[in-house]
C-alpha cells in the first residue's frame, strides 16, 4: 500500500478527478483517494476539483451557474 493521498485521483499520470485517475489510485493502493463534488446549476453532484470551470476547461464561471448538460460539453 502506498501510505499517501491520491489527490483527484492518480493525478500525477492522468486526467484529474477521472476514472482513469481513480481506477490507477486504487490499483495502486494508495491509502486514502480524495476528489471535491460540487452541485451544478441543476442540483446534480459533480465532480471538480475547483468552484469554477476555468482551469480545466475553455469555458469561464462557477460550476453552479451550469446544468449538468452544459458542464459536459
Amino acid at each position: 500500500m502506498i501510505n499517501a493521498i491520491a489527490h483527484r485521483g492518480y493525478a500525477a499520470k492522468y486526467p484529474e478527478n477521472t476514472y482513469t485517475a481513480f481506477a490507477a489510485a486504487i490499483e495502486l493502493r494508495f491509502a486514502v483517494i480524495e476528489l471535491d463534488v460540487h452541485l451544478s446549476l441543476d442540483g446534480i453532484p459533480v465532480v471538480i476539483h475547483d468552484f469554477n470551470v476555468d482551469r480545466v476547461t475553455d469555458g469561464k464561471g462557477d460550476v453552479d451557474q451550469f446544468t449538468v448538460a452544459e458542464l459536459k460539453n
